[in-house]
C-alpha cells in the first residue's frame, strides 16, 4: 500500500500548539484508499538557541516556551472543545510530574519475594499457583539505552520526538513478545507525556514492563529517562501507554497470558490498568452504539 501523511495546526494555546496526523492507506491496484491511523500530537514552542553563543549544560536542560500566534478562522465550538482537552492534559502532566517526583524521592522498595520453596506468589494481590499461565511483569520486563546522534536531532540539536517513539515502540513490543511468545501488533498508543526534551548526545533509557492484560490485550508501561555526559543525574522524559494483542497462525487475534503483579509498585500498576482497560473498553462501546443508531 501508499501511505499518505497529512499533518497541520488546529489548534493553539499559550505556547502550545495541537497537530492533527491524519495516515491513510491507497491500495495501488484497487485504487482504493482507507483511513489508517488519526493521532492528535500536542507540541511545545521553544526559544532558538543564541546565535555564535555555545548554550551551557544547564541552559540546554531548561529551555524556554515562547507564544504561538492563534489559529485563525477556527468555530467557537471547536475552540471551546481544543480548551477543555488542553486543561485535561495540563492537569493530568501535574498529576504525572508530582507522581514521579514523589517515586524519585522514595527510597527503593524491597521486592516481594516467593516464599522458599512455595510455587505460589505472596498473597498481596490476587495470589495465583504455579499452574496458572500468568507470568510476573519482570519476566518480560525490557531496557533500552541508546546514545542520541546528529541524526536524531533537528534545529536546536534537540532530538525528535518521533526517534523517541520509535524506541518507546521498540521496548514495548519486546515486552509483549516475551510475554506472549506468539507474534505481536500495536493497537493503542494512549497517555504519551513529553515531560522534559532530550539534547544531542544524551544517553536515553528506555524502561518497559507489563502492566495488565485482558483476555486478548496486553497494556506495556514505556518510561524513558535521560543522561548528560557532562552533567552527572537523570531526568524523566517521557511516558507512554502501549496496547498490543496477540496473533495467532491466521492473523487473528487470540488469548493471551494474563499479569501476576508481585511487587507493590506492580500491584498499583496493574489496579491502574485496569481501570484503564475499563474506561477504554466503555469508550469502545459507547462509540459502536453510537455509529450503530447513526
Amino acid at each position: 500500500d501508499l501511505a499518505k501523511l497529512q499533518a497541520h495546526v488546529i489548534f493553539t494555546v499559550e505556547s502550545n500548539l495541537l497537530v492533527e496526523v491524519i495516515v491513510k492507506a491507497e491500495n495501488l491496484q484497487k485504487g482504493i484508499v482507507n483511513l489508517s491511523n488519526r493521532a492528535y500530537i500536542w507540541y511545545v514552542a521553544l526559544e532558538e538557541e543564541v546565535e555564535n553563543k555555545e548554550p551551557s549544560i544547564m541552559q540546554r536542560w531548561k529551555k524556554k516556551s515562547i507564544s504561538v500566534p492563534p489559529v485563525e478562522g477556527l468555530p467557537e465550538e471547536r475552540k471551546h472543545r481544543f480548551m477543555q482537552q488542553y486543561k485535561q492534559m495540563v492537569r493530568e502532566r501535574a498529576h504525572l510530574r508530582s507522581r514521579l517526583n514523589l517515586v524519585s524521592s522514595e527510597s527503593k522498595e524491597e521486592e516481594v519475594k516467593k516464599e522458599p520453596g512455595s510455587e505460589k506468589f505472596t498473597e498481596n494481590y490476587g495470589a495465583k499457583s504455579a499452574n496458572s499461565d500468568g507470568k510476573s511483569p519482570d519476566i518480560s520486563r525490557s531496557i533500552l539505552t541508546q546514545l542520541m546522534l546528529p541524526s536524531d536531532c533537528g534545529e536546536g540539536n534537540l532530538v525528535y520526538g518521533g526517534v523517541l517513539m520509535k524506541l518507546m515502540d521498540n521496548a514495548a513490543g519486546l515486552v509483549a513478545f516475551r510475554h506472549c511468545r506468539t507474534n505481536v501488533v500495536t493497537a493503542c498508543v494512549d497517555a504519551l507525556d513529553f515531560v522534559s526534551h532530550v539534547n544531542l548526545g544524551d544517553i536515553v533509557c528506555v524502561d518497559a514492563c507489563a502492566t495488565f492484560a485482558s483476555s486478548r490485550s496486553l497494556e506495556v508501561l514505556v518510561e524513558v529517562t535521560c543522561e548528560s555526559l557532562q552533567f552527572q543525574g537523570k531526568k524523566k522524559c517521557v511516558r507512554g501507554l502501549y496496547t498490543f494483542v496477540s496473533l495467532g497462525p491466521n492473523g487473528r487475534p487470540q488469548p493471551l497470558p494474563s499479569v501476576h503483579p508481585v511487587t507493590p509498585k506492580e500491584i498499583q500498576e496493574y489496579k491502574e490498568g485496569e481501570k484503564r482497560y475499563g474506561a477504554r473498553r466503555a469508550a469502545r462501546m459507547k462509540a459502536k452504539k453510537q455509529k450503530t443508531n447513526t
